[in-house]
């Protein structure tokens, strides 16, 4: 029979093993993770890419090369041979010298530094409009003076820039053509702070969907989607193209004069002026009529340079969001308009 002595003994025992047991354990663990990450390592060294992915790697090495080398004719003092990544893609800083050049290469850096702002502008806008707009807000009209001095704030703004604008792009069609004016970088250089005004406006325009909700008024995908997209088109615009071709004086020159009367006629409403109906027909047609001017621009930019092979993501990009919005300030207008007793638009409108 075991006295206590040797049932300590015994314990003593069994724990000493048990402790080798656990040692021995944590010894073949930590081995066999050694093994593994030796493995890992042997096969990240030994691993090599198929041949027809070199390949394609260095096609789209030369083929970026190139296209910064065997600039179009209308550009080869103004496209870029700098570039550099900032933000989310390729930035294009141009070659072209002059006070005008120089105050948008400075107006581009600005807008890259203010990429955090556009980010949060950009993904946030979306999920707060869809969450605003199920609260169900009630009509009311404790808004309608802060609305009215947003409009009038916009007015100004917008008055400002067509005032500027229109004159410059005019005086830039006569002595070059529309052509040249459309392929040519330097017809934004006199235009270069309010191109600058006009891309960092767009991030206040989306003040005007939330307006629309909080006023109890029914939203609209129209509204919400053209501010969203413009936005985030404006951002990579400027990083992308503005040195690059004139596209962005033309753009920037419609939507000014547009918005010059389009916000002097919502404030107007807002003051208690009675206004023709008509004339909001016909500023929706305008609307519509700029669309179609933008991808006119697009196909005669496209079909006589280098535009779309050299950067054809912001092409796709812009035919897509004007091409949508001419079917949908189109089909916004057409559904409005009436010639006798006869509606436009067969299809009733929601």
């Amino acid at each position: 029979m075991l006295n206590s002595v040797d049932l300590e003994i015994l314990f003593d025992t069994d724990m000493k093993m048990e402790k080798k047991s656990k040692k021995n354990k944590k010894k073949a663990r930590k081995k066999f993770l050694l093994q593994i990450k030796a493995s890992a390592n042997q096969q990240l060294v030994t691993f090599q890419f198929p041949d027809n992915f070199k390949k394609l790697i260095v096609h789209l090495k030369l083929k970026m090369r190139s296209s910064l080398v065997n600039l179009p004719d209308w550009a080869k003092n103004s496209v870029t041979e700098k570039v550099f990544e900032a933000g989310y893609g390729r930035v294009h800083m141009g070659t072209a010298t002059g006070e005008g050049a120089d105050l948008m290469r400075y107006y581009v850096e600005l807008i890259i530094s203010l990429t955090p702002v556009f980010m949060v502008a950009i993904f946030a806008y979306p999920p707060l409009i869809m969450w605003m707009n199920k609260q169900n807000w009630p009509k009311t009209s404790k808004y309608d003076s802060a609305y009215n001095l947003w409009n009038f704030i916009l007015a100004i703004f917008s008055v400002w820039g067509a005032s500027t604008c229109v004159p410059d792009v005019c005086a830039t069609i006569y002595n070059k053509g529309i052509l040249e004016t459309i392929l040519d970088p330097a017809s934004n250089f006199g235009m270069a702070t309010p191109i600058y005004w006009f891309c960092l406006s767009k991030i206040w325009e989306l003040g005007d969907t939330i307006f629309v909700i909080i006023r109890g008024r029914k939203l609209i995908f129209l509204q919400y989607y053209h501010h969203w997209i413009t936005l985030v088109y404006c951002y990579h615009s400027f990083c992308a193209t503005v040195m690059y071709n004139g596209g962005g004086s033309i753009f920037t020159t419609m939507n000014f004069f547009v918005h010059a009367m389009m916000y002097s006629f919502y404030f107007a409403s807002g003051m208690g002026v009675r206004l023709s109906g008509g004339l909001k027909n016909l500023l929706t047609f305008l609307q519509f009529f700029q669309m179609v001017i933008a991808v006119a621009t697009i196909v005669v930019g496209c079909r006589n340079s280098r535009w779309l092979e050299e950067d054809p993501f912001t092409v796709y990009f812009l035919s897509f969001m004007y091409g949508s919005y001419v079917w949908l300030f189109g089909d916004l207008f057409f559904g409005k308009v009436k010639i006798g007793n006869v509606k436009m638009a067969s299809k009733k409108k929601v």
